[in-house]
C-alpha cells in the first residue's frame, strides 16, 4: 500500500491509509450488526414455529399417547408448554436496538453531522468515512492503475482482517475447551445415570405392581414352588458391539482389532453393570472401560482427509458409548430358572394352567376347560391337576372335556356326560347321544372304564401285570 502512493505527498497518503483502516474497522462493525440483526430473525422465524406447529403437535401425540389416563380437557391444558414471557416482544425490541445501531454507525446524521477536524475518526458514521476516503484518494492522487491495485489490495486487507478477527474469537473460545470439555463429560454422565435411574424406577415398579403375584409362588408348593415371578434388564451386547464396530477400523492396532475384541472387554467391563448395577455402578463401569481404552478408541479411528471428518466421527463414538437402546427391562415368571416361552408344551401347559388355578382363588364364575391333560404325562396328570380341580371345585363349577380317566374319577367329579356318536345307515349326520351320571351310577361307571379304561378287560389285564398290592403302604408313600 505504501508502495503505491506517492511519495511527494506523504501527508495526504498517511491521511489516505488512517481513513481506509478505519473504514475497514468501521465496516467490519457494520456487518457484525447486520448478522446480529439475521440471527434475531432466525430466532424469531423458530419462535413462531415452536408456536404454531412444534407444540401444539406434542401436545397432541401426548394426548393421544395417554388418552387413556382419563384427564379431564382442564386438566391437558395444564401440560401445554409455553413460553416464559412474550418473546416475540422481546426479539422485536432487540431488531429495533440492532437497526438504530445500523442507521447510527452508516448514515450520516442530516441534522446533527459531525465535523471530521474536531472528533476522531472512530466516531464517524461509515458513509461518511466513504467519503473522506474517496476525497482523500483524489487529493493523492493515484493514477487508474494503481487505483486498481490500490483497490484490490484494500479488498485483501479487509479479508485478512475478517479471518484475524475470526481467528482470536476462536484463540479465545478454545482457551475454554477444557474446562467446557469436563463440564460437558460430566453432564453426558449425569444424563447416563438419569436413564439408568428410570431403568431402577420401572423395574420397582413392576416389582410392586406385581407383587401379590410374587407373594402366592412363594408360598405354592408342588410344581408351582418352581415357579418365580421375575424382572431383569435385558442387554443385548451384540447389538450394541456391532454398532460400535460399524463405526471403528478393526484392522488397526488396538486391541479392538478383528472381530470379538470389542464384544470381550466390553462383556468384561460393562456386561453385569448394565445387567444388575446400581445407576452409580453403570456410571463408574464406563468411566473405566472409557478411561482403560481411550488410546484405543484413538488408534481404532479411520483415516480421514479433514479434521472436521475426524471431529464427527469422535462425537459418533462418544454418542454410541453413552447409548441405552440396545437395554431394556422385561419381566416374566420363570419355571426352575427356565423362562416358561423356553419350555417343552407340556411342561409349559401343565404350568400356566396350574398358575391359572393358583392365582384366580376369587373368581366364582363356571370354568369351562378342553382337554386340559393334552402333553402331559399321566403322573403329572395325577400329581399336579387333580389337586388343584379338587380345591377349585369347593367355590365354583367346573366343566371339563377330557379323556383321562384320573381327571374324572379322581376330582370326585359330582356329574360325568358321557357323549357317543352312532352312524346312520342312510349316510346322514350322525346321532349324538348324551348320557349323564354320577361314578356311582353303574351304567356311567362301565362307561367310563369302557371309554377311559378300554373296558373292564383292559383295566384287569393291566392290574394283573402290574401286580400292585393295593395296601402297600410303602409304594404309596413313595408315590406322594
Amino acid at each position: 500500500m505504501k508502495g503505491i502512493l506517492p511519495k511527494d505527498k506523504e501527508a495526504h497518503a498517511k491521511k489516505l491509509m488512517e481513513l481506509e483502516a478505519e473504514f475497514t474497522r468501521s465496516e467490519a462493525k457494520v456487518e457484525g450488526l447486520r448478522l446480529q440483526r439475521k440471527h434475531l430473525g432466525d430466532l424469531l422465524a423458530d419462535v413462531r414455529q415452536t408456536t404454531q406447529s412444534r407444540e401444539p403437535n406434542r401436545f397432541r401425540d401426548l394426548q393421544t399417547r395417554f388418552a387413556g389416563a382419563g384427564l379431564s380437557a382442564a386438566d391437558w391444558e395444564m401440560f401445554r408448554m409455553v413460553f416464559k414471557g412474550d418473546v416475540e416482544h422481546v426479539i422485536n425490541e432487540a431488531v429495533k436496538a440492532v437497526e438504530a445501531k445500523i442507521t447510527a454507525a452508516t448514515e450520516i446524521d442530516p441534522k446533527n453531522p459531525l465535523d471530521s477536524s474536531k472528533v476522531a475518526l472512530s466516531t464517524l458514521p461509515l458513509d461518511q468515512l466513504r467519503a473522506l476516503r474517496d476525497a482523500s484518494k483524489t487529493a493523492v492522487g493515484i493514477d487508474a492503475q494503481k487505483q486498481k491495485k490500490y483497490e484490490e489490495l484494500q479488498r485483501t486487507i479487509a479479508q485478512m482482517e475478517k479471518t484475524l478477527n475470526k481467528a482470536q474469537q476462536e484463540h479465545e473460545h478454545a482457551k475454554g475447551a477444557p474446562s467446557r470439555r469436563k463440564e460437558l463429560q460430566q453432564r453426558r454422565r449425569d444424563e447416563y445415570v438419569e436413564v439408568f435411574k428410570t431403568f431402577a424406577e420401572e423395574e420397582k415398579i413392576l416389582r410392586d405392581l406385581y407383587g401379590p403375584l410374587r407373594k402366592s409362588l412363594v408360598a405354592a408348593k408342588g410344581t408351582l414352588s418352581k415357579l418365580a415371578f421375575v424382572v431383569k434388564r435385558d442387554v443385548n451386547l451384540k447389538e450394541w458391539v456391532k454398532r460400535g464396530e460399524d463405526l471403528l477400523d478393526l484392522r488397526r492396532d488396538s486391541r479392538f482389532r478383528g472381530h470379538g475384541g470389542l464384544q470381550l472387554h466390553a462383556h468384561e467391563y460393562l456386561l453385569q453393570a448394565w445387567s444388575t448395577g446400581d445407576p452409580s455402578d453403570v456410571a463408574e463401569a464406563m468411566d473405566k472401560f472409557r478411561v482403560d481404552f481411550q488410546g484405543d478408541f484413538s488408534k481404532a479411528l479411520p483415516e480421514f482427509d479433514t479434521a472436521e471428518e475426524r471431529r464427527e466421527r469422535i462425537i459418533e463414538v462418544t454418542s454410541w458409548l453413552y447409548s441405552t437402546d440396545h437395554i431394556k427391562v422385561q419381566y416374566g415368571i420363570t419355571y426352575d430358572g427356565t423362562a416358561i416361552e423356553r419350555l417343552s408344551p407340556g411342561t409349559r401347559g401343565i404350568v400356566l394352567l396350574l398358575l391359572y388355578l393358583a392365582i384366580d382363588t376369587h373368581d366364582l364364575r363356571p370354568l369351562f376347560i378342553d382337554q386340559p391333560e393334552e402333553n402331559l404325562d399321566p403322573r403329572s396328570v395325577f400329581k399336579e391337576l387333580v389337586p388343584h380341580f379338587r380345591a377349585a371345585k369347593q367355590r365354583r363349577q367346573v366343566i371339563m372335556v377330557t379323556h383321562n380317566a384320573n381327571l374324572v374319577v379322581n376330582t370326585d367329579a359330582d356329574q360325568i356326560i358321557v357323549a357317543t356318536s352312532e352312524r346312520r345307515d342312510d349316510g346322514d349326520l350322525p346321532t349324538i347321544k348324551y348320557q349323564s351320571g354320577s361314578i356311582e351310577n353303574p351304567q356311567i361307571r362301565e362307561s367310563v372304564c369302557k371309554l377311559l379304561e378300554g373296558g373292564r378287560r383292559a383295566f384287569l389285564d393291566r392290574e394283573r401285570r402290574y401286580r400292585i398290592d393295593p395296601t402297600d403302604a410303602m409304594l404309596v408313600a413313595q408315590e406322594d
